[in-house]
């Protein structure tokens, strides 16, 4: 918070901010450091008149809420673009999810659209209410083999990929081009399940655990070593979040495969 110089880049590359949603990266972070110095500052007079350390601070406006505004919580997109753009190198996007956990763990307090979409992620595996596609829809006129542990890579299509009109097209195409450069992949089909991002990022980490533990014992049984995705959201958890879980694997972006493919002349 004390690094912050207020040059106000982060705003500026702010998607939501550039949107008009109530989002500012830089106030969230000025505010935050005023509220620390104000609570700073009153414990400290409580220690020198010898009253104890927290007394008073019941008037104290709360930090989420008051100080930092919930609306302001749920327009944050998590894209990073503040935190690419910040000179001083202030991550802001995990204080919001922290703050967001704060609201969703302890106090159940969120928008609609952020409940139904967990609701549907603990119930159904997916983010998509009302989506009339199954995980194994996409492929239906295709001939994709099924990943049993002997291919090379699994393909991961994810919940966008498989559920998700436009996507579905990119998730066939990517199939085509794998086959036909002749690389040795398979995919899960409806054993596929969230990597439990959405939940992460909207706060609840409980449900993240639980859909991590599951995907990762998931691809355990099925002997999952390398894995091929085209969503930025899998890339990000499986090569950086995984990990700490106890999910090790080697991770490529259907692009840096296709670019690999490419280069070989395969394609």
């Amino acid at each position: 918070l004390d690094v912050c110089v207020r040059c106000g880049r982060c705003t500026d590359e702010c998607p939501a901010d550039i949107a008009g949603q109530p989002l500012s990266p830089m106030h969230i972070i000025q505010d935050l450091k005023r509220h620390a110095t104000d609570v700073g500052e009153r414990k400290v007079a409580n220690l020198a008149r010898g009253l104890p350390i927290d007394d008073g601070l019941e008037s104290a406006p709360a930090l989420v809420g008051d100080v930092i505004r919930d609306e302001s919580l749920w327009a944050c997109r998590t894209c990073g673009a503040c935190q690419t753009a910040c000179p001083v190198f202030i991550e802001h996007v995990p204080t919001i999810v922290d703050m967001r956990r704060s609201l969703v763990m302890e106090e159940a307090r969120m928008p609609e659209t952020v409940q139904s979409t967990l609701e549907t992620l603990e119930r159904q595996g997916h983010p998509w209410r009302g989506t009339p596609y199954t995980r194994e829809s996409w492929m239906e006129d295709l001939d994709v083999p099924a990943f049993d542990g002997e291919q090379e890579y699994l393909y991961f299509v994810g919940c966008t990929g498989a559920m998700v009109d436009r996507a579905m097209e990119i998730s066939k195409s990517v199939v085509k081009l794998l086959q036909e450069a002749g690389v040795s992949f398979g995919v899960l089909g409806a054993m596929e399940s969230c990597n439990g991002d959405p939940a992460r990022r909207l706060g609840n980490e409980y449900l993240y655990q639980i859909l991590a533990e599951q995907l990762i014992s998931t691809f355990g049984e099925a002997g999952v070593k390398k894995i091929i995705t085209h969503c930025p959201h899998c890339l990000n958890t499986f090569l950086n979040e995984y990990p700490e879980m106890g999910g090790s694997y080697e991770v490529l972006h259907h692009t840096q495969l296709l670019e690999k493919l490419i280069d070989e002349g395969k394609l």
